[in-house]
Protein backbone atom coordinates (compact mmCIF):
# COMPACT_ATOMS: atom_id res chain seq x y z
CA UNK A 1 0.00 0.00 0.00
CA UNK A 2 1.14 3.37 -0.92
CA UNK A 3 1.18 5.95 1.73
CA UNK A 4 -1.02 8.97 0.98
CA UNK A 5 0.57 12.29 1.30
CA UNK A 6 -1.38 14.68 3.54
CA UNK A 7 -1.91 18.15 2.14
CA UNK A 8 0.15 20.85 3.66
CA UNK A 9 -1.37 23.06 6.27
CA UNK A 10 -1.31 26.23 4.12
CA UNK A 11 -3.00 24.43 1.20
CA UNK A 12 -5.68 23.09 3.55
CA UNK A 13 -6.26 26.57 4.98
CA UNK A 14 -6.61 28.05 1.48
CA UNK A 15 -9.13 25.37 0.50
CA UNK A 16 -11.24 25.86 3.67
CA UNK A 17 -11.10 29.64 3.28
CA UNK A 18 -12.20 29.44 -0.36
CA UNK A 19 -15.15 27.18 0.55
CA UNK A 20 -16.21 29.50 3.39
CA UNK A 21 -15.83 32.54 1.14
CA UNK A 22 -17.91 30.88 -1.60
CA UNK A 23 -20.71 29.97 0.84
CA UNK A 24 -20.74 33.48 2.35
CA UNK A 25 -20.80 35.04 -1.13
CA UNK A 26 -23.73 32.81 -2.18
CA UNK A 27 -25.65 33.68 1.00
CA UNK A 28 -24.98 37.39 0.45
CA UNK A 29 -26.21 37.25 -3.14
CA UNK A 30 -29.30 35.33 -2.07
CA UNK A 31 -30.04 37.91 0.63
CA UNK A 32 -29.54 40.75 -1.86
CA UNK A 33 -31.94 39.15 -4.38
CA UNK A 34 -34.58 38.56 -1.69
CA UNK A 35 -34.23 42.17 -0.50
CA UNK A 36 -34.72 43.44 -4.07
CA UNK A 37 -37.84 41.30 -4.45
CA UNK A 38 -39.26 42.53 -1.12
CA UNK A 39 -38.62 46.15 -2.09
CA UNK A 40 -40.44 45.61 -5.41
CA UNK A 41 -43.40 44.01 -3.60
CA UNK A 42 -43.49 46.85 -1.06
CA UNK A 43 -43.42 49.44 -3.83
CA UNK A 44 -46.24 47.66 -5.66
CA UNK A 45 -48.28 47.42 -2.45
CA UNK A 46 -47.76 51.13 -1.80
CA UNK A 47 -49.03 51.99 -5.29
CA UNK A 48 -52.07 49.72 -4.78
CA UNK A 49 -52.88 51.26 -1.39
CA UNK A 50 -52.55 54.77 -2.83
CA UNK A 51 -54.94 53.91 -5.67
CA UNK A 52 -57.41 52.32 -3.26
CA UNK A 53 -57.36 55.33 -0.95
CA UNK A 54 -57.98 57.65 -3.91
CA UNK A 55 -60.84 55.47 -5.13
CA UNK A 56 -62.36 55.30 -1.65
CA UNK A 57 -62.09 59.07 -1.28
CA UNK A 58 -63.92 59.60 -4.59
CA UNK A 59 -66.63 57.16 -3.50
CA UNK A 60 -66.98 58.88 -0.13
CA UNK A 61 -67.35 62.28 -1.80
CA UNK A 62 -70.13 60.91 -4.01
CA UNK A 63 -71.82 59.19 -1.08
CA UNK A 64 -71.51 62.33 1.05
CA UNK A 65 -73.13 64.47 -1.65
CA UNK A 66 -75.93 61.91 -2.00
CA UNK A 67 -76.39 61.75 1.78
CA UNK A 68 -76.56 65.55 2.03
CA UNK A 69 -79.22 65.57 -0.70
CA UNK A 70 -81.12 62.77 1.03
CA UNK A 71 -81.06 64.58 4.37
CA UNK A 72 -82.35 67.74 2.68
CA UNK A 73 -85.22 65.76 1.12
CA UNK A 74 -86.02 64.05 4.41
CA UNK A 75 -86.04 67.36 6.25
CA UNK A 76 -88.34 68.82 3.61
CA UNK A 77 -90.61 65.77 3.73
CA UNK A 78 -91.09 66.07 7.48
CA UNK A 79 -92.84 69.39 6.93
CA UNK A 80 -94.64 68.20 3.80
CA UNK A 81 -97.98 66.44 3.83
CA UNK A 82 -97.52 65.03 0.33
CA UNK A 83 -97.06 61.23 0.21
CA UNK A 84 -95.22 61.52 -3.09
CA UNK A 85 -92.52 63.72 -1.55
CA UNK A 86 -92.04 61.26 1.31
CA UNK A 87 -91.61 58.24 -0.92
CA UNK A 88 -88.78 59.54 -3.12
CA UNK A 89 -85.28 59.32 -1.73
CA UNK A 90 -82.33 59.41 -4.16
CA UNK A 91 -80.95 55.92 -4.57
CA UNK A 92 -83.79 54.45 -2.55
CA UNK A 93 -87.07 55.20 -4.22
CA UNK A 94 -89.74 53.74 -2.00
CA UNK A 95 -93.11 53.82 -3.67
CA UNK A 96 -94.87 51.93 -0.90
CA UNK A 97 -93.93 49.31 1.67
CA UNK A 98 -93.13 46.01 0.00
CA UNK A 99 -95.52 44.04 2.20
CA UNK A 100 -98.55 46.00 0.96
CA UNK A 101 -100.03 44.13 -1.98
CA UNK A 102 -103.15 44.73 -4.06
CA UNK A 103 -104.89 41.89 -2.23
CA UNK A 104 -104.07 43.47 1.11
CA UNK A 105 -105.18 46.87 -0.07
CA UNK A 106 -108.50 45.52 -1.44
CA UNK A 107 -109.46 43.76 1.81
CA UNK A 108 -112.10 45.41 3.87
CA UNK A 109 -109.89 45.50 6.95
CA UNK A 110 -107.18 47.55 5.23
CA UNK A 111 -107.13 51.12 6.38
CA UNK A 112 -106.62 54.22 4.33
CA UNK A 113 -103.36 54.93 6.20
CA UNK A 114 -101.49 52.56 3.94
Amino acid sequence: MAKRKLPSLPALAIEVASIVLGVLLALGLSEWAADREHRALASSALVNVTQEVSSNLETLVLIHDNNVETIEILKASVDSESDQTRSIIPGLQLREPSWITDTFRNNSWATSNF
